[in-house]
């Protein structure tokens, strides 16, 4: 195979340069409009007092960084390629603001990517530390353990993600003085190069696919082992006779697993290839003109798929969980949306509000 042609095929990078130039900003905004209202959906039901819980609460905070991800989106969809195509069709400047916010906003949207990765990790964590032992996951997996957890989560993905955003820069091509953003190359700062690609490619992409798919392997192991994910004979008899009303059946824990392996199936979808392609990128000599080809063509359709699965777990939780639907509707009851907790409305056989937060996971 000639060095000059990509690895990828020349008909996929030809297909993938034209839904890039002439589809791509219209699908991301259109799917970020949408997965928007559905995350902000997501954010008040999981918050509700009826629904509290420290499962709920990881649900909630990766429904607000999938919110905070597609809000970036859709500006950078705009400005990255329907307004750059336009520019470039007219013969126009791509100026240095724009640039820069569009690698800014790059910037953004890949942090709160890695946040709601690690949300998706730990959810999985969570929900195998309740099947094999629910007395630990009372001790181990409470209210205040799990804020804990998502403030370490918010740090270190911003922390850990500082030297791939120091890997993009900002260059000035002579030619018509137009600007543009480019990767470092192996040519100009090799260490930079490769550390940005090891971070982003086996840090932020393989490594979480491999804990997704073992925890996911261990959870169906475990479900089809065990007579249900919560057996009351594993728990103290006090703990029985005080909580039964709150212990979940065996359909409720069926339903909640087929959510969570749901999410990880949507998430291991866009982190594989995107990790094997940035390994790829590093261990072949000619990695640099695989990278320039090949990556911009899956770029393209792994940046939709993203917002998409960012935008679709409105439609999971509301078709799967009996409670989360419930909880939605009661928001547009005939009395109003209730935001506040002394306003909340109950539908069916919920408990009311005033008689005592009652546990709900997903």
């Amino acid at each position: 195979m000639s060095t000059q042609e990509p690895f990828c095929g020349t008909t996929l990078v030809a297909i993938g340069e034209y839904y890039m130039r002439n589809m791509q900003g219209y699908v991301d905004i259109s799917t970020g409009v949408i997965g928007s209202i559905f995350n902000l959906f997501n954010i008040l039901v999981f918050t509700r007092r009826n629904m509290i819980s420290p499962t709920n609460l990881i649900f909630a905070h990766l429904a607000f960084a999938d919110l905070l991800m597609i809000l970036a989106i859709i500006p950078n969809s705009w400005i990255q390629f329907t307004q750059y195509n336009a520019l470039v069709s007219n013969n126009q400047v791509w100026t240095y603001t724009r640039a820069l916010f569009s690698m800014r906003s790059t910037e953004f949207i890949l942090t709160f990517h890695f946040i709601s990765v690690y949300f998706i990790v730990t959810l999985a964590v969570w929900k195998y530390i309740g099947i094999v032992s629910p007395l630990k996951e009372r001790q181990w997996c409470n209210m205040k353990t799990t804020r804990n957890v998502a403030i370490v989560g918010y740090i270190m993905c911003i922390l850990l993600g500082v030297p791939l955003y120091l890997s993009y820069f900002i260059k000035t091509i002579s030619i018509d003085e137009k600007i543009i953003i480019y990767m470092p190359s192996l040519e100009h700062d090799s260490i930079q190069f490769l550390i940005a690609m090891i971070i982003n490619g086996v840090l932020h992409q393989l490594l979480p696919s491999v804990i997704l798919l073992i925890l996911s392997f261990k959870l169906i192991a475990t479900l089809l082992t065990k007579k249900g994910p919560h057996q009351s004979s594993s728990l103290p008899s006090n703990i029985q006779n005080t909580n039964i009303g709150n212990v979940k059946t065996k359909d409720q824990n069926g339903r909640s697993i087929i959510i969570l392996l749901i999410i990880i199936i949507l998430c291991l979808s866009n982190h594989i290839p995107r990790g094997i392609l940035d390994s790829v990128f590093v261990i072949r000599s000619e990695y640099t003109i695989i990278h320039l080809k090949c990556i911009r063509t899956l770029a393209a359709i792994l940046h939709t798929l993203n917002c998409l699965n960012a935008s679709v777990t409105f439609i999971i939780f509301y078709t799967l969980n009996r409670d989360f639907k419930a909880t939605f509707k009661s928001l547009f009851s005939k009395k109003g949306i209730s935001i506040g907790e002394r306003k909340y409305f109950i539908l069916g056989e919920m408990q009311k509000a005033n008689a005592g937060p009652e546990i709900n996971q997903v």
